[in-house]
């Protein structure tokens, strides 16, 4: 045990002393998954928050139709109505985000009782722009209005309208509802940088050294080839698990600035955003106070989910040393990783496609894909100790087997002085 430790710790400060990878890990991590995150979504989101609370002006062709309407909208929305010959025109090059077309004769059918079909104009072209919602939702508030003063004119309730009332009842518990959700994004995260993040220093570690010829003095030591192994790759799992923690530390932080800024910088347009938008949440929001305040998962559940990808890990660290052993340079090394990058990739969607399939037993003895049903498992509480047990036991069967191979291939002399 000693002999591993006084490896690894080289090994680890063989990390430490390549400085280039180090500065620009950091920065890669520090100042690159900030640039990440908190500009684009930044701007998407100051984008978003001032579309639903600046005031706006939108092309109308026939206002004059409908003085009532551009009052509404004038004075409930900021909604500003300008008069327009071919909305059609100004929309489609981009001088305006929507516009309106109101018929000849609006006012006429209103007083009547008769439908009107206002012909609302917009580019859905432009994927991130909510003026069109907006417009559409103050429209739906004016088409109530009316509708309210149908009813009172005709001594009508607003129960006529609503001969059927509809409730919807959820058959899963909010935990099982919310670990769902969650379980979209966060094992497939977890498990892909597990899977990719290791590769250099897997590679500097036994394919990097063939390449410098510093491999074979360390082969003619008293150390056994077995704790050589072991040793390199307890570094490789060391870089990983510090890399991740650095990165979710980094994500934090990016996520604690944006919030920051957003409510330092942006109060008010929040403000005026929520105000904006609580018409057209009101249906989403109980919903989601009830998932939100009635997930809970037992701290059991929690310590198995932080342990499953561990051992993904352990077997990502132990293929990575394998594949490096078998290469005779780095170069050579890097190639044969490069459907691993893939995979790790992979990884990350394989969750969305997971909502209808129903997992049978031997499902968790699949390399990767049985951790990542048993962690979605476990975000939604549900502590299976079958499922459990296959899983666990069949990825520490191949984690093993690959740390295996890679002694293996310590050993055979034609594979370690392949250059």
């Amino acid at each position: 045990m000693k002999k591993i430790w006084v490896v690894f710790i080289k090994e680890f400060l063989d990390i430490v002393r390549d400085r280039r990878r180090i500065i620009l890990t950091l920065i890669s991590i520090f100042i690159g998954v900030p640039l990440l995150l908190v500009l684009p979504y930044g701007f998407i989101f100051g984008r978003m928050v001032r579309q639903t609370s600046d005031a706006i002006s939108i092309p109308v062709q026939g206002m004059e139709y409908a003085p009532a309407l551009i009052q509404y909208l004038e004075e409930e929305a900021d909604i500003k109505a300008i008069s327009a010959q071919n909305v059609r025109e100004l929309v489609l090059n981009k001088e305006y985000a929507v516009g309106l077309i109101v018929p000849p004769g609006y006012e006429e059918k209103i007083r009547n009782g008769q439908t009107v079909e206002v012909i609302l104009i917009a580019d859905e072209r432009r994927s991130i722009d909510l003026t069109r919602e907006r417009l559409i939702i103050m429209l739906n508030q004016y088409e109530s209005v009316l509708l309210t003063e149908r009813l009172q004119k005709n001594g009508l309730t607003g129960e006529y309208l609503e001969p059927l009332t509809v409730l919807d009842e959820n058959v899963a518990s909010e935990t099982e509802t919310t670990g769902s959700l969650l379980g979209l994004l966060i094992p497939g995260v977890i498990l892909s940088f597990g899977l990719g993040a290791g590769m250099p220093v897997a590679v500097a570690a036994v394919a990097g050294e063939k390449k410098k010829l510093t491999l074979e003095p360390v082969l003619f030591t008293t150390i056994s080839r077995f704790d050589l192994v072991v040793a390199k790759f307890l570094a490789v799992v060391a870089n990983i698990l510090a890399t991740f923690f650095l990165t979710m530390l980094s994500i934090a932080l990016s996520l604690g600035l944006f919030i920051l800024v957003s409510s330092r910088v942006m109060p008010r347009e929040i403000t005026n955003a929520q105000s904006a938008a609580e018409d057209a949440a009101a249906s989403a929001k109980p919903a989601m106070e009830g998932w939100i305040q009635g997930y809970h998962i037992e701290p059991l559940a929690i310590g198995l989910f932080l342990l499953a990808p561990l051992i993904i890990v352990f077997l990502s660290a132990a293929l990575q040393i394998m594949i490096s052993s078998w290469a005779r340079n780095d170069e050579e090394a890097n190639t044969y990783l490069m459907p691993f990058n893939f995979l790790s990739g992979g990884v990350f969607f394989i969750a969305f496609f997971l909502d209808e399939f129903v997992p049978q037993l031997w499902h968790y003895a699949i390399p990767i894909f049985g951790t990542m049903l048993s962690m979605r498992d476990l975000l939604s509480d549900k502590i299976d100790p079958a499922s459990l047990t296959v899983m666990f036991v069949s990825s520490i069967l191949y984690a093993a087997g690959m740390l295996a191979l890679a002694v293996w291939m310590f050993h055979r002399e034609e594979v370690v002085f392949r250059t």
